[in-house]
């Protein structure tokens, strides 16, 4: 995912990777075909339970998905004219 913020970084980008290793590869891309860009921050979440509307199992494992709809009012909001 790729989102543009606020601040002094102005861009995001988040990678899933098979492995740790990976991460260094990524960089090194990055760094060739945009020799401007500057990487300003890392971070790294070992255990990422839940992600793109995926269903897993204690193990983690995706055992299904849920496809996100970005419209869908969330359970329990008002919506403009509810009087409930």
């Amino acid at each position: 995912m790729c989102a543009a913020v606020a601040g002094s970084a102005n861009l995001v980008l988040i990678v899933n990777l098979h492995s740790f290793e990976h991460l260094e590869e990524v960089l090194i891309r990055i760094a060739a075909n945009f020799p401007t860009v500057t990487v300003t921050e890392r971070r790294l979440v070992l255990r990422q339970v839940k992600i793109y509307g995926r269903l897993v199992d204690a193990e983690g494992r995706s055992v299904g998905i849920v496809p996100p709809d970005p419209w869908a009012v969330p359970t329990g909001s008002k919506v403009d004219g509810d009087e409930t």
